[in-house]
């Protein structure tokens, strides 16, 4: 049913796919029918997936920045 509403082509629809999954609420005014149809959405296991990876890879990158900061420290103290 997911793919379904991926492939139709309405502007409340497309607006949804680059909402963000953790959105709980999308304003007011919003029809019921975009509502349930973003529930839907927000719980794809493809963005689940998607958002996922992209918070290990921010994670991923942060670590580096730390290590990097503390060789320097380490260089700079010694």
């Amino acid at each position: 049913m997911t793919d379904a509403f991926k492939r139709m082509n309405n502007p409340e629809i497309e607006k949804m796919k680059s909402a963000s999954i953790m959105a709980t609420n999308l304003g007011p005014g919003v029809p019921q029918v975009a509502m349930d149809t973003f529930r839907l959405l927000k719980n794809d296991p493809i963005k689940l997936i998607q958002l996922a990876n992209k918070q290990n890879d921010i994670k991923d990158s942060l670590a580096k920045q730390v290590d990097v900061l503390v060789k320097q420290r380490d260089e700079f103290q010694n």
